[in-house]
Parts: C-alpha cells; sequence; structure tokens
C-alpha cells in the first residue's frame, strides 16, 4: 500500500515499471515485497518511503533504455520482443 498522490493519475495499465526485487529463492518464484516501482517514461516513483538510492536506480534505467530497445524484456538473461 502506499499514500494516493496526484501524479499516480497518468499511470495506466500496461506501463513499462522497472522494479529492484530481492528474494531468498535464487529463481525468485517467491518474495517477500517491492519497496518502490519506477516508471521511467512518466519519471514517477510509487513508493511509501525511498528505499532505494533513486539517482543510481535512474542511472541503471538510463543504461538499460539504451542496451535494449523498446518492445524488448529481459527475462532470465535472455531478450524477448514484446
Amino acid at each position: 500500500k502506499v499514500p494516493l498522490k496526484g501524479e499516480y493519475a497518468d499511470i495506466n495499465v500496461d506501463d513499462d515499471v522497472e522494479l529492484i526485487v530481492t528474494s531468498d529463492d535464487p529463481y525468485f518464484y517467491t518474495f517477500q515485497a517491492v519497496r518502490e516501482a519506477y516508471l521511467p517514461y512518466l519519471n514517477i516513483w510509487v513508493g511509501e518511503y525511498p528505499f532505494l538510492e533513486r539517482r543510481g536506480m535512474m542511472s541503471v534505467s538510463d543504461r538499460l533504455a539504451r542496451e535494449f530497445p523498446p518492445g524488448q524484456v529481459v527475462d532470465e538473461g535472455s531478450i524477448e520482443t514484446r
């Protein structure tokens, strides 16, 4: 749950979102929580409290955007076209 903010009204189903998920499961079949979500095309962070160093996350996001063109998904070390 997160507090509702006006900027969240711009978020739509199927918008791209970037998460960092940690798990004790090496295959990430289960995990406890997602603390923050970043929607790069809207430049919106969704989360109750900033757990991540957001500038660092944005640098990773920018690098991924350069390396993987829109329409591709990184999944288990491979690239799939949507």
